[in-house]
């Protein structure tokens, strides 16, 4: 949704859910792109191999980039975070923010919201696209997240929801592009990748904070007892306002 809305902003152009790296997903049906096909079809022979993958990353953002240039755009990258700290391990160089900033000045920003909130959907709807199998093993990946990217402006999804206006300024500010406040009469027409958490028409529409997910009893224990959600906490005051299951109080 916060991409959404600064895909609404004037003369920008979103890329959504980029990383040349992912391993994540099957045979994707792309015609336009015989190497992922490639890639997916025949592993055993397309090892992965990074400087070529850095190589062929450059060749086509460049084009992207002069593109945006010719036409006074400006270019947002939304990174697929995702495969770089919750699938196999936690990579090292993150590549879209290592790959680009070799060449270009990249500003970068990062997104949170409340573990709980953001673990309960990614088990709903990802689970078997993560190797993360535990509450505490995730807050240890959101925390290795923040520390790769400890020199970049943190924005948590709670305080954006209910501040939209004041946050989306902000994020303006550091990118160095126009807000424009009418981006509420269309953000929720725009179609980007990970569309999955609001569901239906009318929560698109809505900047609004959902309901949590149902968890059960265990999860319950989980989240109290993990070390690494209360390190976040700490960080980024968050409460440890979860209440024990419905039935159970």
């Amino acid at each position: 949704m916060i991409s959404k809305c600064i895909s609404a902003m004037p003369d920008v152009v979103m890329l959504s859910e980029i990383n040349p790296c992912s391993e994540m997903g099957g045979l994707f049906f792309d015609p336009f792109d015989p190497l992922k096909h490639f890639q997916k079809k025949y592993p055993e022979i397309s090892y992965k191999d990074a400087d070529s993958f850095k190589a062929i990353f450059y060749e086509r953002i460049k084009w992207v980039i002069e593109k945006c240039k010719k036409h006074q755009k400006s270019l947002v990258i939304r990174d697929h975070s995702h495969s770089d700290f919750l699938f196999q391990g936690v990579l090292e160089h993150p590549p879209v923010y290592s790959f680009l900033n070799e060449l270009y000045n990249v500003v970068p920003i990062i997104t949170l919201r409340n573990p709980i909130d953001s673990y309960l959907s990614m088990m709903k709807h990802f689970s078997s696209a993560t190797d993360v199998k535990s509450f505490d093993e995730y807050c240890k990946r959101v925390l290795a997240f923040i520390e790769k990217y400890s020199f970049a402006e943190v924005f948590l999804y709670e305080d954006f929801v209910d501040n939209p206006d004041r946050t989306l300024q902000r994020m303006c500010e550091i990118y160095g592009i126009e807000y424009d406040p009418s981006y509420k009469n269309n953000f929720h027409e725009i179609t980007l990748t990970g569309d999955s958490g609001r569901g239906s028409k009318q929560k698109l529409k809505e900047i609004k904070k959902l309901d949590r997910r149902e968890y059960g009893q265990d999860f319950f224990q989980e989240v109290k007892e993990s070390v690494s959600f209360k390190q976040i906490c700490d960080l980024l005051g968050y409460q440890d306002d979860i209440r024990p299951p419905q039935g159970l109080d």
